[in-house]
């Protein structure tokens, strides 16, 4: 295991949807993801797309808006969104 899969393991234990997975099975949940980076600003969802992607936010912060651009949730790093998307995967 490579440093960077290190320490979003450290940061998948964290998360209460994985609590409790053996090591084997969190390596296959990483298996299936690609580190993203976003820009400052950047809409990562638009209202009513379909939940494809998990994402856990690793630094920076994410806000979650109405479709009116009214501000509804910030989301810190730690934190997960879109866990559906976990089903596209397996």
């Amino acid at each position: 295991m490579n440093r960077q899969q290190h320490m979003l393991m450290k940061i998948l234990q964290k998360i209460r949807v994985f609590d409790g997975l053996e090591i084997h099975e969190a390596q296959t949940l990483l298996s299936c993801g690609r580190m993203q980076q976003f820009e400052r600003a950047e809409i990562v969802y638009n209202y009513g797309d379909p939940s494809e992607d998990m994402l856990v936010l690793i630094k920076g912060r994410m806000k979650v808006m109405s479709k009116e651009g009214n501000p509804l949730v910030d989301i810190s790093p730690g934190a997960s969104t879109g866990e559906m998307g976990l089903f596209t995967c397996m």
